[in-house]
């Protein structure tokens, strides 16, 4: 069964993934049916690994709940970074991911701002809904300013370079993010996301941002999810991070090591 297959949660949310054989970058879209309506869209990293039930295929993904059908959805200002693996019993394969939701708009969501875990198992879905792609937008709205994460910023074990260019925007409704983490040994790895451009226009003090990584190590790879804000008021970026690595099927509750920083800004 092919890890491009489509997935369905106990949520009865669906996400399809395709992966680039040769990177292990993931894209992809996630149909909720928790809290908004619509297809949202989905990037991170996941091992070339085959799983087995030695070791299961790490993964990490960035979901940004801004809908692509048209509009706004409910929830319209978050991200959702999730992390764990592949994996494969009985010659059956499911997704063992936690959660992590990051709420930045209590009033408009009536939920306190900050981050909420979960844990997702995804079971394959033997006919898929399709989802379709988002209609084409020839109309950027270009004057849009919420972006103010563009940059290089630090934490306590690596520096990050976040570049986040307008013209990026594959729509109206989100806006793209890429860059390098480099870490305190020299090695660096790209990241992928997405930010939240609407966040001054409605008076958030709260930017959510959202990201993929990962690092290869002698030929393993551990797969990265970090998801949290950007403060206007501190001017630091806040942050939950998900390593996830290959384990065998006995040892699946350590598959996530979970960490909570903060970057600032590098002058």
């Amino acid at each position: 069964m092919s890890f491009e297959n489509a997935w369905i949660n106990e949520y009865h949310s669906l996400i399809q993934l395709k992966q680039d054989p040769i990177t292990g970058m993931l894209s992809g879209k996630y149909s909720s049916t928790t809290g908004g309506t619509g297809t949202y869209d989905v990037v991170g990293w996941a091992s070339l690994d085959n799983p087995t039930e030695q070791a299961g295929k790490p993964m990490a993904i960035t979901v940004l709940w801004r809908s692509n059908d048209g509009g706004k959805s409910d929830p319209s200002h978050e991200v959702s970074g999730m992390a764990g693996q592949v994996i494969t019993m009985d010659n059956n394969l499911k997704l063992s991911l936690v959660h992590i939701f990051v709420e930045t708009d209590p009033v408009s969501s009536k939920i306190e701002a900050g981050f909420y875990p979960d844990k997702l198992i995804f079971l394959p879905k033997d006919e898929a809904r399709k989802i379709s792609s988002p209609p084409e937008n020839n109309d950027i709205n270009t004057t849009i300013r919420g972006i103010a994460i563009a940059g290089k910023w630090k934490s306590s074990n690596a520096n990050i370079a976040i570049d986040s260019i307008q013209l990026m925007q594959p729509d109206k409704f989100s806006c793209n993010i890429n860059g390098i983490i480099q870490y305190k040994d020299g090695s660096q790895f790209e990241i992928i996301g997405f930010t939240d451009i609407y966040a001054t226009s409605s008076n958030l003090s709260k930017q959510a941002i959202g990201f993929s990584s990962y690092i290869d190590v002698l030929g393993k790879r551990t797969c990265i999810s970090m998801a949290g804000y950007f403060d206007a008021n501190s001017n630091k970026i806040r942050i939950t991070s998900m390593h996830s690595i290959a384990t065998a099927n006995d040892a699946n509750y350590t598959q996530v090591n979970m960490e909570l920083f903060e970057l600032e800004r590098l002058e």
